[in-house]
């Protein structure tokens, strides 16, 4: 690997237009980390940032604008194999990244200069990552770091940036009505930054994330320079079975993710689930528990499974029918207040996974899942959905009960915006498209119900006979 030639700070005089230092005056660079951290999230947006980044063994990467070098430290730490260098233009908050580099003990070089005068080779860095620098600059020298770092970067090099977005909700966008008066922001607040990796060359440009902060709405980027096309068909042949092995992978990392902090919610809040659920639904919990059992109609003598049955309510509401109730959940401490609360000889419950229902093919008559759903993941949502429909009998009903969005714009917006305060995937799960995953797992959409003032519904499906 070639080494770098390493430039140290010099103390040179910048114009406004040229650089604006950290929180626009020199004399607030001393507080840097602490209003980073309090207002600016820094301690979950940089991390999401590396974990982005990919960084492999043997990778060079630049962190443009590193400030403190907190998150050159970070990158450093989750690939100690690769070369990371820091690069700003402010010799003072250097001073300060040299200081802690030297107390963390990592091997990171720190270099001083301009973001769009960058004193690197063409071709050199395998990741590029910024947090925080673009909003420095005015758009002429925004667009000139941009094609600098398209310039440093080798082909099929990645740049990783988190910066000011276009504000996600009401309350982002008061807030940026003050952002975007200081510094260089009023582009980025436009949501422009996308078309501005582009207009540098970048291809695959997306938006990976955003996060709402004191300042206003953060949001992450991801954009590609794409490989040389004299290469390129013989680097996609083997790029192809790493992109299968890494997303496997990365699937894995994330459900593992998903069943710890599933768990855990589920230990914490499982003694207060049933006077929680009451508040959210305004009191009308039981009466919807009975509509979904009258929605189902199924023929006396049906076997029901409920999916996800949490403290037990939706299997409580089909056993006083009399049907045969099974209620499984993963867990444990949510089936103790179940079967603390059961008073009926025809319901069961057990601990088991949604994805790996532990029942034979085409078992019961009906298979119902309510509000848990939209607490899944994709990919377990959909590995449940297909689960549901295995057990459930040719021509059986199956019943989903989960969160919409009211056709009432007003009732709409309130609830969009309050609901995705508490629930962790509900703006996915509200834009995810769930009739064609019903479809996809082997069922057909026969009725729907909306509930809660429309900001739920009951959807009843068959199982497709031939599945």
């Amino acid at each position: 690997m070639d080494k770098i030639e390493h430039k140290q700070p010099e103390h040179k005089q910048q114009t406004r237009s040229a650089y604006i230092p950290a929180f626009r005056f020199s004399f607030l660079t001393p507080f840097y980390d602490f209003m980073m951290e309090w207002a600016a999230r820094e301690s979950t947006i940089k991390p999401r940032l590396v974990e982005q980044a990919r960084i492999e063994k043997g990778h060079r990467v630049l962190d443009l604008g590193c400030g403190t070098a907190t998150l050159t430290i970070l990158l450093k730490k989750a690939q100690p194999e690769a070369e990371v260098v820091g690069f700003d233009g402010d010799p003072k908050i250097l001073e300060i990244a040299k200081e802690k580099v030297a107390k963390t003990g990592v091997d990171i070089h720190l270099d001083y200069g301009m973001a769009f005068e960058l004193p690197y080779p063409d071709n050199f860095f395998d990741r590029v990552v910024s947090s925080m620098v673009l909003h420095h600059l005015t758009r002429e020298n925004k667009a000139r770091t941009l094609k600098e770092v398209f310039r440093v970067l080798k082909p099929d090099g990645e740049l990783y940036v988190a910066d000011f977005g276009k504000p996600q909700n009401l309350l982002m966008s008061l807030t940026s009505l003050i952002t975007r008066r200081l510094e260089e922001t009023a582009d980025l607040i436009k949501g422009s930054l996308p078309d501005m990796f582009r207009d540098a060359g970048f291809e695959q440009v997306e938006k990976t994330g955003q996060f709402m902060t004191v300042f206003g709405t953060f949001a992450l980027y991801k954009a590609q320079k794409s490989i040389e096309p004299s290469r390129e068909a013989a680097y996609l042949e083997g790029k192809s079975k790493d992109i299968t092995r890494n997303q496997s992978h990365q699937t894995m990392v994330e459900e593992e993710k998903y069943y710890s902090l599933l768990k855990t919610y589920a230990r914490i809040i499982a003694p207060f689930y049933n006077i929680i659920l009451g508040s959210l639904t305004f009191g009308s919990e039981s009466k919807l528990r009975y509509k979904v059992v009258d929605f189902a109609d199924a023929p006396t003598g049906s076997r029901i499974l409920d999916i996800a049955t949490g403290t037990g309510k939706q299997a409580f509401a089909f056993a006083k029918k009399g049907y045969e109730v099974f209620g499984i959940d993963l867990s444990e401490e949510m089936l103790r207040v179940a079967k603390k609360n059961n008073t009926y000889k025809n319901v069961k419950f057990d601990v088991a996974d949604a994805t790996n229902l532990p029942f034979e093919d085409n078992s019961f008559d009906v298979s119902c899942v309510s509000f848990a759903l939209h607490d899944m993941i994709p990919t377990i949502r959909e590995k449940a959905l297909k689960e549901m429909v295995r057990v459930t009998k040719p021509k059986g009903t199956i019943v989903i009960v989960d969160y919409s969005l009211p056709e009432n714009k007003i009732r709409r917006f309130l609830f969009y915006n309050i609901a995705k305060l508490y629930e962790p995937y509900y703006t996915e799960f509200i834009k995810y498209d769930l009739e064609t995953q019903l479809k996809k797992s082997g069922m057909e959409i026969e009725e729907e119900l909306p509930v809660l003032l429309g900001a739920g519904r009951i959807i009843k499906g068959i199982k497709n006979a031939g599945d």
